[in-house]
């Protein structure tokens, strides 16, 4: 990341960047879990449209039906805090 955008990046942003790394690196349920409560409070809504949008976009459509449906569906389980 260059100086400039590191000198201007909001904290919140550079904290979500981190968060998605640490979520990616210990890729459990609780972690992902975790990044959805962290963004919830750290991002607005049309960010976090843009975050899913665009990671349903990288899925061809069969992965990001089932990925959307299961979003949106009530959870059969709760992720255990």
């Amino acid at each position: 990341m260059s100086k400039v955008l590191q000198t201007h990046m909001p904290a919140s942003y550079k904290g979500t960047a981190r968060m998605i790394g640490y979520a990616l690196l210990l890729d459990t349920p609780a972690d992902w879990q975790a990044f959805s409560l962290f963004i919830s409070a750290r991002l607005n809504a049309r960010q976090r449209s843009a975050l899913a949008l665009m990671a349903l976009r990288s899925l061809d459509p069969d992965q990001a039906f089932l990925v959307a449906d299961t979003a949106l569906s009530p959870p059969a389980m709760e992720v255990a805090a």
